[in-house]
């Protein structure tokens, strides 16, 4: 109960005066301003662009929040009253501490306006909201018993604030790359675990992870029990030498406690997955893939003793996820860990096809290159598939059951890229598609027109079990369009990646391709238009290059298509798709076949036509007849063949392709009824587009968050105050 009395009067004295209101106002203010001005710029519905700038607010607006705890309490010369007063130091830096911590989380809560009202606009992935405020919860819980220690330091308030701002941006930076590119690698890790910043990222993820909760809380408890050894000395009597001693000793083993403790509950792994699509949890087909092994397959993991603390991170993560594959009931993968220290041990990795990356460390005041090894590689029997340098841990699983499962036995369907009518070339204009379809589908190429040199006419192989025309440029005859039709009716699938126009990339000229996909599409009821569609809402930016400068601007052409709900069925909850330059897809009603659209444009999309289209970046665009386009479509007739249409070849060309990969292969998995992988490869940390009809809405949510927010909270504090203290003048008549 004396905790609770104290902290409830830390609360409330903070909004008994005019200066707590101005404290709140500002900092809703600004922290609003730092989000908004990145938001917009990315566009997707995300509270990343808040909580990677407020840890910096933070370590200016906590100090100035705890520096008068008890600062304030010994110039008032109001201290000594509660040394003597029956509260132990203890329950009165705790009381001072959860008050404190109580007007901070009620300032973080009142933020929540950022994602609801966007929320109207943009699909949140609420998990990650949640996790994300619960990091900044167990943030400003760290900050503010660092305020505390500090301003039981002193009894000056502005020292407290220095001191205390000081403090918190060193815990900030002490992960940094300022900070740790001056130490050998190995200290650099040290250190960089032990930074409050870096502790918040799997919170930024959707991740509640126990080892960075321990450390929030057992730091946070370290500093308040710190706070009240201080203030018992002023308990202790000078020829209490002893106790004085007790106290200190018991101070320094807490302190190697909580490092200890920080220390050996690294390698724990007991974390929970809020995510929407529960990225960070195996998915059954990873399961079902680990359970299904020879039993001679092995994943061996090579790295470097001694990693800059960005590579650390990617290790960790890998580490991790190595963790939850030999945790998995049945599981029959071979999982083995390298560190390469010696000469021998790199030349083994080198042969396995693991290479080193070179990276720069300071030592004896100057930068040294050093190489460092980061890299798996799938073993069975002579079968070998390595990732040779782990770039990034975006689709982690996804990556590493993908070596497994090719060198345990890929999939035997056959897919054949017809190359008629000049099409895009498999090994040319599609190669970098190509290694990645290879991985799961046997790759070929295919052409049905008769030359003079064949005796007979030319088939689709009878074990084809997808034909793909991607981006014909010239008619298919009529007997090839009737090959590809039996072949559909027999059951089997058809995907074409069709394009109205090619675009120059270094001119933005278009040039009317001169095809006849309509003819080989008819008999589904799809037409491709020949024209090109813009999104005024929901499009890429592209760097523009004037002079001396670079200007980022929208470009409608590069339209960002989400699938509808009949598509995530088919596809999982993937990302938004990049469409460049592509055109419209209609529809109509053929018996006997099914038609279900895959991906479509916002609202605000309109459709140039002609010969002549200026595809320029800063051209004014029509805002007539404006709708959502169609972009990919499934046909499929009795048989069960299915026929699969995207209306722009772009996408799985080299310069496109990485934006649409997950879309482009779950495609083919969707024409062989293979919904294995379309599961972990539609698990994406990537979070949806932010879809504004007009600049009106967008400017009301702004505005209405930026000014709106801090005005109600003026309102609330004027309104407070004054009956605050028409109260207390009523009070005091009556004395």
């Amino acid at each position: 109960m004396k905790i609770l009395t104290i902290a409830k009067r830390e609360f409330l004295n903070f909004f008994n005066q005019p200066v707590g209101y101005i404290f709140f106002v500002a900092f809703i203010g600004v922290s609003y301003f730092l989000f908004f001005r990145q938001i917009f710029l990315s566009g997707y519905a995300s509270v990343r662009p808040y909580t990677l700038n407020i840890p910096m607010l933070l370590a200016v607006i906590i100090p100035a929040l705890t520096m008068a705890t008890v600062a304030g309490e010994k110039s008032n010369k109001t201290l000594e009253t509660v040394i003597t007063a029956p509260v132990s130091p203890l329950q009165f830096i705790i009381g001072k501490f959860v008050g404190t911590f109580f007007i901070y989380l009620l300032m973080i809560a009142i933020t929540l306006t950022i994602p609801t009202s966007l929320s109207l606009y943009g699909k949140f992935d609420w998990g990650v909201v949640l996790t994300s405020y619960l990091g900044l919860a167990f943030l400003g819980m760290l900050f503010v018993s660092i305020g505390v220690l500090i301003s039981t330091l002193t009894d000056n308030q502005i020292v407290a604030f220095v001191i205390s701002l000081v403090t918190i941006i060193s815990f900030v930076l002490l992960g940094s790359d300022s900070v740790t590119m001056g130490l050998p690698p190995f200290f650099a890790s040290i250190v960089s675990s032990f930074g409050a910043f870096s502790r918040i990222n799997s919170f930024d993820k959707g991740v509640l992870d126990l080892r960075d909760a321990i450390y929030f809380i057992s730091f946070s408890l370290f500093f308040l029990a710190l706070s009240a050894f201080i203030l018992s000395q002023g308990r202790i009597s000078k020829g209490s030498r002893f106790l004085s001693y007790t106290l200190k000793t018991t101070v320094a083993a807490l302190f190697a406690g909580v490092v200890l403790l920080n220390f050996f509950v690294k390698p724990l792994f007991i974390r929970l997955d809020l995510t929407r699509d529960k990225v960070y949890t195996l998915s059954p087909t990873t399961k079902d893939i680990l359970r299904k092994l020879d039993g001679n397959t092995l994943l061996v993991f090579y790295y470097s003793k001694e990693l800059p603390p960005e590579f650390a991170e990617r290790k960790d993560a890998l580490m991790d996820l190595l963790k939850d594959f030999s945790m998995v009931p049945g599981n029959k993968l071979k999982i083995e860990y390298k560190e390469t220290s010696s000469p021998e041990e790199e030349q083994n990795a080198l042969s396995d096809g693991i290479t080193p990356v070179q990276f720069n460390t300071v030592r004896n005041d100057e930068f040294q290159a050093k190489k460092g090894l980061l890299g798996i590689v799938a073993k069975n029997g002579e079968d070998k598939e390595p990732i040779a340098f782990l770039e990034s841990t975006e689709g982690l699983e996804y990556q590493t059951i993908t070596l497994v499962k090719r060198v345990s036995g890929g999939s035997n369907k056959k897919v054949a890229f017809l190359q008629d009518a000049k099409s895009l070339g498999l090994y040319s204009d599609l190669a970098t598609f190509r290694d990645e379809l290879s991985k799961y589908y046997q790759a070929t190429t295919l052409s049905l027109v008769k030359e003079p040199k064949d005796k007979e006419e030319k088939i689709i192989p009878v074990d084809t079990d997808i034909l793909v025309l991607a981006g014909p440029k010239e008619p298919l005859d009529s007997g090839t369009n009737e090959k590809i039709k039996k072949f559909v009716d027999s059951g089997k699938a058809l995907i074409v990646f069709g394009d109205s126009y090619d675009i120059s990339i270094s001119t933005l000229s278009p040039t009317e391709n001169k095809n006849n996909i309509d003819d080989t599409l008819a008999p589904y009821g799809i037409s491709l238009n020949k024209d090109l569609i813009f999104d005024l809402q929901n499009n890429e930016r592209i760097n523009l290059n004037q002079g001396f400068f670079t200007y980022v601007l929208p470009y409608p052409y590069f339209a960002r298509v989400t699938l509808t709900g009949e598509g995530k069925n088919l596809l999982g909850n993937i990302a938004p798709v990049l469409t460049a330059w592509g055109s419209d897809l209609e529809l109509k009603n053929v018996e006997g076949i099914k038609q279900t659209v895959i991906a479509k444009s916002s609202s605000s999309a309109g459709s140039d036509e002609g010969t002549t289209i200026d595809v320029s970046p800063n051209k004014n665009f029509s805002k007539s007849n404006l709708k959502e386009r169609s972009v990919a479509v499934l046909a499929e007739n009795q048989s069960g063949g299915k026929v699969i249409v995207i209306s722009n070849d772009d996408m799985i060309t080299k310069d496109f392709y990485g934006a649409n990969s997950s879309f482009a292969l779950n495609l083919f998995d969707l024409a062989t009824n293979d919904k294995g992988f379309v599961a972990i490869r539609a698990k994406s940390s990537i979070p949806s587009p932010l879809v504004f009809k007009s600049e009106t809405e967008k400017n009301a949510v702004k505005y209405g968050n930026l000014v709106g927010v801090p005005l109600l909270m003026v309102i609330f504090g004027l309104v407070r105050l004054k009956m605050r203290s028409l109260g207390f003048g009523r009070k005091h008549q009556s004395i």
